[in-house]
């Protein structure tokens, strides 16, 4: 401890000669030689009176009300700190009393006084704090600072586990709420989940369930649809077949369009080749017409008989096809369906049908005419060929015919170039709709008085 106490006053001293000004040194050595010892002995001692009660008395004040709050590692550091203030305090006191003071004294004996005062100063300054220390030091030892210290560590460690504890068992209380509300919201949860997977499931099956339930409603959608157009074709094969007053309009060689279509053939190629065989080959007008009726009709029943035999041909096909080997009200009605499609492919396709009708119109029409007025009416045979083809596929075929009575009957003919009473040759066949039929388009026949 007097080490340490030393140590402060010598950084006292130190600093009170910082403080001292540079120049004081030569002014002081003149003038202190001037003073006696006793009247600054006399000015420290009642300094040095002023000065030591007061730190005592403030150190022992802030020590009361200091050290109940600090443990004794921190003793030295405020031991420190106190010495210092109370150097600084009689260092002030003496600066103070030697403003006052010096003024009046000469400086020659300056230097040697104030060295004098300093040793004295220090002296006292030193007997009177060892002996303060001796006194206040043996209450303060650290044992006691460290009991303070203990009992004030376990009166705060009391306190915080008290707190501790409340605030844990709040805690726990509160974990342990948490804990079993999440159990609980786990368990909804997985009940929750497995509710969802069944609902999956069920949603699953009842999709499945739809899709094959779609597709068997398509099925049937399509087979209705199937029936109903199969009822269609069936009930207009039973109007349309053997009754030509009923005309399907979805057809573009129905028959009044194959009237018009022969009406044309008259006005066209008839007419051309009429004027090439009376120009070009020289023939007498009633030959040449004669020459193209006969092309026509010779056409005519060239097709009708190629058609008939299909026909023939295709119901004993489908009667072997069927095993039908007595027709009868069912089987007649099948087979009728049957041939009423056929038919209608058939004369949508007519002319992949008319190949072999072709060559049997052209070798008649070799046999009769010859290859060299077949040549100049070629035009006219193919169209007559076409027209013809497609009367005779219908059902019932149409029909045409160049019979007449004794006296011109205007029911059934035109006049060519003359009227008359009676007939004198026919031009152009009447058409019919149908063998024994109506007249769908009049013939054109020459008459005669």
């Amino acid at each position: 401890m007097t080490n340490s106490y030393d140590v402060e006053n010598q950084a006292f001293k130190e600093e009170t000669d910082e403080q001292t000004p540079g120049n004081s040194k030569s002014w002081w050595s003149g003038w202190w030689s001037s003073q006696t010892p006793d009247s600054c002995r006399i000015q420290r001692a009642s300094l040095t009176q002023q000065t030591i009660p007061e730190m005592s008395t403030n150190s022992r004040s802030w020590w009361r009300n200091w050290w109940p709050t600090h443990t004794p590692e921190s003793y030295h550091d405020q031991r420190q700190s106190l010495t210092q203030e109370s150097n600084v305090k009689a260092y002030a006191n003496w600066s103070s009393w030697w403003r006052n003071w010096w003024p009046s004294q000469t400086p020659e004996s300056g230097c040697d006084q104030t060295q004098i005062l300093n040793q004295q100063n220090h002296a006292e300054i030193s007997a009177y704090s060892r002996s303060w220390w001796r006194n206040w030091w043996p209450r303060q030892t650290p044992k006691s600072g460290r009991d303070q210290a203990q009992i004030l560590n376990q009166q705060n460690h009391a306190e915080i586990s008290a707190y501790s504890g409340d605030k844990d068992e709040d805690a726990y209380t509160c974990t342990e709420e948490l804990k079993r509300k999440l159990n609980e919201a786990e368990k909804e949860r997985d009940e929750n989940r497995m509710i969802i997977s069944n609902q999956k499931e069920t949603i699953t099956q009842l999709s499945f369930q739809i899709f094959t339930l779609k597709q068997d409603f398509e099925a049937l959608k399509k087979e209705k649809q199937s029936l109903l157009t199969r009822l269609s074709q069936i009930s207009s094969a039973q109007l349309t077949e053997g009754n030509p007053n009923i005309a399907d309009l979805s057809d573009p060689n129905r028959q009044d369009k194959l009237a018009e279509q022969m009406s044309e053939l008259y006005d066209n190629q008839w007419t051309e080749s009429f004027q090439v065989l009376c120009e070009t080959r020289r023939l007498q007008e009633e030959l040449a017409i004669n020459l193209l009726l006969k092309i026509i009709m010779t056409t005519y029943d060239e097709c009708r008989s190629h058609a008939d035999k299909q026909y023939r041909k295709l119901t004993e096909s489908i009667c072997s096809f069927t095993g039908v080997e007595v027709v009868d009200s069912t089987s007649e009605s099948i087979i009728r369906e049957s041939i009423h499609n056929l038919r209608n492919y058939r004369a949508k396709h007519f002319a992949a049908g008319m190949a072999d009708t072709r060559k049997k119109v052209d070798d008649s029409l070799l046999r009769f005419i010859g290859s060299d007025l077949c040549s100049v009416c070629q035009v006219y045979i193919d169209e007559c060929t076409k027209v013809c083809w497609l009367m005779c596929i219908k059902s019932p075929p149409m029909y045409i015919s160049t019979k007449t009575t004794e006296e011109f009957d205007h029911n059934f003919y035109t006049s060519y170039t003359k009227s008359g009473k009676r007939v004198s040759y026919v031009v152009w066949p009447t058409l019919f709709q149908y063998e024994n039929g109506p007249v769908m388009k009049k013939g054109v026949a020459q008459g005669i008085n």
